[in-house]
């Protein structure tokens, strides 16, 4: 799910600690995560705000909930899909009945273009949230 992001590198970290490092092509460290496997929680420590065209820390955190958002509730709209031009990106559903966001490591140019372009998370869920909210009442105008 941080592929966009950069290149993962569990050398550097503490493996006890569960860090993992996403450095960008030029090696420089970008993200550190830390969290064990199986584990629900997971620490992310923004090291150079310049992630996926961010131009300050206040983006670069929106672009790593964009993706923790479009990883955990795919709904399996497809937008992700059509904005990856390398098409690294598939949404299917699993046998389980449960859609997954996937990343091949192989096609992804780490340009994060998946990751700009959704500024609030899940495309799809964005409009249904939009339209959940308008329901009913007077659609936010003030009357």
């Amino acid at each position: 799910m941080f592929r966009p992001f950069g290149y993962l590198n569990f050398d550097m970290g503490n493996a006890r600690l569960g860090e993992v490092y996403i450095l960008n092509q030029k090696g420089d460290i970008l993200l550190k995560l830390q969290g064990r496997i199986g584990s629900k929680t997971l620490k992310i420590s923004i090291l150079n705000s310049k992630i996926a065209g961010a131009s300050d820390v206040k983006a670069a955190e929106e672009r790593v909930k964009c993706q923790l958002t479009k990883y955990q509730m795919c709904m399996g709209c497809l937008a992700c899909e059509s904005v990856c031009r390398f098409n690294a990106l598939t949404v299917r559903e699993g046998k389980n009945g449960e859609t997954q966001y996937r990343i091949s490591d192989g096609k992804c140019m780490r340009c994060g273009e998946c990751v700009a372009h959704f500024t609030a998370g899940c495309y799809m869920r964005k409009v249904l949230t939009i339209k959940r909210g308008g329901e009913g009442g007077s659609h936010g105008r003030k009357e």
